[in-house]
């Protein structure tokens, strides 16, 4: 504690982040099982089989297509095993219509179901629908929601991105293998309750395994959990130094409680660590505070 004023202090507290590791490039590989895909959605009264793989585009493939191509080119590459669909980078560039998705994912390291964000996947398998038209698959992010373990998944899904955008496969029997340098998922593929009830409006499908799925991926390291290293008072004004990743954003919240939940501190400056990984900060002193608290954040 540094005393400015006879009952004023400011004390200071680092980002309640833990590290976070993020992912370099990685692949998802699925083999879908053709006999399961020809008995699905066999309940709903069109000649079976009501969907047919008719093309897959792999990540080159769909990148270089925009929406109509994607959905009207001629039929390609009609493969039911060894899909390979390529982990997206931090952003992504998508043609007209298309809704590929950047990988945002940071974990705990030991415990990749504590994360935050998720990971894009390259690749688009097209079906033909049984007396005409077809269906997108692709354009997928893997994620992980608690939630979805009361629809009888493990909380693993791949999430479709292409309207109507929803939950397309949860992930059964997951394994997860993380070593220092890289982390594989593999699992099931099962229909989600919502393409079973809501778009093939065959419920008895749900959780039907149409096929398996394994994702690999590298370890690109570990991020600085941010932190207030250093304070000094400069003509009235308080400079707070601070060090993060660099280049990342950051929120230097406030409090005057230390014991005020996480939400309820307030945000008081936002900017980016600079390429070194520090941050600097000048605020004014307010004399009607008697203690505030500060801390840095990252996203």
């Amino acid at each position: 504690m540094k005393s400015l004023a006879p009952l004023l202090a400011f004390l200071f507290s680092a980002g309640s982040r833990i590290h976070a590791a993020s992912l370099s490039t990685g692949t998802a590989l699925m083999d879908f099982d053709r006999t399961a895909w020809d008995a699905l959605a066999a309940e709903i009264g069109l000649p079976t089989p009501v969907l047919t793989l008719d093309s897959f585009f792999d990540a080159d493939g769909a990148t270089a297509r925009n929406y109509n191509q994607i959905l009207r080119d001629p039929s390609t590459n009609a493969i039911y095993t060894g899909q390979v669909y390529r982990m997206n980078g931090s952003t992504v560039t998508n043609l007209e219509g298309r809704t590929s998705q950047p990988t945002t994912f940071f974990f705990t390291p030991g415990n990749p179901s504590q994360h935050t964000g998720a990971i894009g996947l390259a690749g688009i398998a097209r079906f033909a629908v049984s007396g005409g038209g077809s269906l997108l698959y692709g354009d997928y992010t893997l994620q992980y929601d608690a939630a979805r373990i009361a629809r009888g998944g493990t909380g693993w899904y791949l999430k479709g991105n292409i309207p109507p955008v929803a939950p397309a496969f949860d992930l059964l029997q997951v394994a997860l293998e993380e070593t220092a340098s890289t982390l594989r998922l593999t699992g099931d593929l099962a229909v989600t309750f919502e393409l079973a009830h809501f778009l093939y409006s065959t419920p008895a499908d749900a959780l039907r395994v149409v096929g398996t799925f394994e994702f690999t991926a590298g370890i690109a390291g570990v991020a600085t959990p941010p932190a207030l290293r250093e304070f000094r008072v400069v003509d009235g004004s308080l400079i707070l130094l601070g060090t993060g990743s660099p280049g990342g954003s950051y929120t230097l919240e406030t409090a005057t409680n230390l014991e005020l939940p996480a939400l309820s501190w307030s945000p008081a400056v936002t900017g980016t660590f600079d390429a070194l990984g520090n941050s600097s900060n000048s605020l004014p002193v307010l004399p009607a505070d008697s203690v505030r608290w500060f801390r840095l954040q990252q996203p």
